[in-house]
C-alpha cells in the first residue's frame, strides 16, 4: 500500500460584504401645481372652457377637460390651477 499523499487544504474563498444598493424613492408623478403648462396650451384650455360654459352653463370639471384636450391628469391639472389662478388674479379687489 502506498501511503496517502498530504491533504492540501483549500483556503475558504474571502468573504466579501453583500452589495447594498441604495433605496430608490418610489416614483411619484409630479402634481398639477408642479408643472407650468405652457401658455399656448392654457389658452386653448381657456377657449374651451368657455365654450363649455357657453353651451351648458356649468364650469368644466377636469374630467371633460381632459378628455377635450387629450392630455395626461398631472398637466390638466396644472392648466387647470393656472385657469383658476388667472381667474383669482382677474376679479376686482372690493
Amino acid at each position: 500500500m502506498l501511503p496517502e499523499p498530504p491533504r492540501q487544504e483549500t483556503p475558504d474563498p474571502p468573504t466579501t460584504p453583500p452589495v447594498v444598493l441604495p433605496t430608490s424613492k418610489p416614483v411619484v408623478p409630479p402634481s398639477g401645481s408642479e408643472i407650468e403648462p405652457p401658455p399656448a396650451l392654457v389658452q386653448a384650455a381657456r377657449r374651451r372652457a368657455q365654450d363649455h360654459h357657453a353651451r351648458t352653463g356649468d364650469p368644466i370639471d377636469t374630467a371633460t377637460l381632459r378628455q377635450k384636450l387629450g392630455l395626461p391628469v398631472a398637466l390638466v391639472l396644472a392648466v387647470q390651477a393656472r385657469l383658476d389662478g388667472d381667474k383669482a388674479t382677474s376679479l376686482p379687489m372690493g
